[in-house]
């Protein structure tokens, strides 16, 4: 299951899942492993929120070092929200779907590589010599700099080698447009993209790597590809 969740002494926020760039993602335990936490999930249905009031001395253990903050007799508030509910049979079942999609356009980012390693062919035209173009569109605005981007992307050289899938493991990163510690082609490639989007990207050499390259991954003066889908944005 997906939740959100948030801790509170009285009026004061002390922690809360909104803080968090990644889903929270719950497994239930066992009847004898429930704590105080999954005991109050075990009640709701997606869509649920409920608040809990107890001594802060009882849920220690789901305070952690927060558990400091509290005297002997003061109460912890939490705050929890159901998002999604689902079955180890349902997960396993969409996660199969995904990894056949992602297979599938592996297979056809490698297979237009084959017929040009310079995608010649991609319609839209960015900064500084990036191409790309579109598979799935959205109304949305586009992004800007200082946002942030939760990215699924393959990342491939000219000759179709992969060197870098985070679809492995399922695991989308965040990016900040403008952060100097990412190659500069991506802050400049996502402006022309928004939120729910997908597309092939052609990323010149100076805007990735350069003469210098990224050995042993990516060689000098070396061109790179990107299929990426945008997922969310901040």
């Amino acid at each position: 299951m997906e939740i959100s969740y948030s801790i509170w002494k009285g009026d004061s926020l002390l922690l809360s899942s909104a803080d968090q760039l990644m889903p929270v993602l719950v497994e239930m335990p066992s009847a004898e492993a429930h704590n105080l936490f999954t005991e109050a999930l075990s009640l709701m249905t997606e869509g649920d929120s409920l608040e809990v009031l107890v001594l802060a001395k009882s849920a220690a253990d789901i305070l952690g070092p927060y558990a400091a903050e509290f005297e002997e007799k003061e109460r912890v508030r939490f705050g929890y929200r159901l998002k999604t509910l689902k079955s180890q049979a349902q997960l396993a079942a969409e996660i199969e779907v995904e990894r056949v999609r992602i297979a599938q356009r592996r297979q056809w980012v490698q297979a237009e590589l084959a017929k040009d390693s310079s995608l010649s062919q991609l319609a839209g035209r960015g900064a500084e010599g990036i191409r790309f173009e579109k598979l799935k569109s959205t109304k949305g605005p586009k992004l800007q700099l200082g946002q942030l981007a939760q990215i699924q992307y393959i990342c491939l050289l000219p000759n179709g080698d992969i060197i870098d899938d985070s679809f492995l493991n399922m695991r989308p990163i965040w990016v900040e447009l403008g952060d100097l510690k990412t190659i500069r082609g991506w802050s400049l490639a996502l402006q022309e993209f928004a939120e729910g989007e997908q597309g092939l990207i052609y990323l010149p050499s100076a805007l990735a790597y350069g003469a210098l390259g990224n050995p042993p991954f990516v060689p000098p003066h070396s061109p790179l590809i990107f299929y990426i889908e945008v997922l969310t944005t901040k």
